[in-house]
């Protein structure tokens, strides 16, 4: 009966996910390896479980050897009612900077479900988990098209030479270096 009052209801035993770019320290970031990235994942997985909201934790670490940002989603079955869905995602947020201080949440994506209903059958907003080639907050030319002005440097030369966003990266580094070479041997 409060619920219709107070706005949407979300109950406990819900499963949602949402999304976070997260700028890593140089401490983390110039090293950062496999075992780095899974550190970063347990970490993360093990703070927010210990708040206590959350009966499941599920946490995917997206990270590029050449940058400074990971991309995190986590998934997680919550043991709490909540005013609104994206109160459950401020409170992974919180729990991700209050624990891991060598971060720093640059976006977050909206918080969905990862089911079509809640525990008590209501429909909760829903939304596709980013494809790996396509980082968060960008949005995704229309099929076939690079678009400068849509996407960032990396993304769009991936998109013109129609390879992933990790292989661009590659490229433009290897190209600036060959660059490079070729000024300081003109002189």
């Amino acid at each position: 009966m409060l619920s219709g009052f107070l706005g949407a209801l979300l109950p406990a035993g819900s499963q949602v996910k949402t999304g976070f770019q997260i700028g890593v320290s140089t401490v983390l970031g110039s090293g950062m390896t496999q075992s780095i990235a899974d550190n970063l994942r347990d970490t993360i997985e093990g703070c927010v479980y210990a708040t206590g909201g959350f009966s499941q934790v599920s946490v995917l670490v997206d990270w590029h050897y050449l940058s400074s940002l990971v991309y995190v989603t986590v998934a997680v079955t919550t043991t709490n009612d909540h005013g609104d869905i994206q109160d459950v995602g401020n409170w992974i947020g919180g729990a991700i900077v209050a624990c891991v201080p060598d971060v720093e949440i640059v976006s977050q994506d909206r918080t969905v479900g990862q089911g079509p209903t809640d525990s008590a059958g209501n429909p909760i907003p829903q939304g596709p988990s980013p494809p790996a080639t396509t980082p968060p907050g960008t949005t995704p030319p229309p099929s076939g098209q690079c678009s400068w002005s849509q996407q960032g440097f990396f993304d769009y030369l991936a998109c013109q030479l129609g390879v992933t966003r990790t292989a661009a990266t590659a490229i433009g580094i290897a190209g600036g270096i060959v660059i490079a070479m070729m000024i300081t041997a003109r002189r």
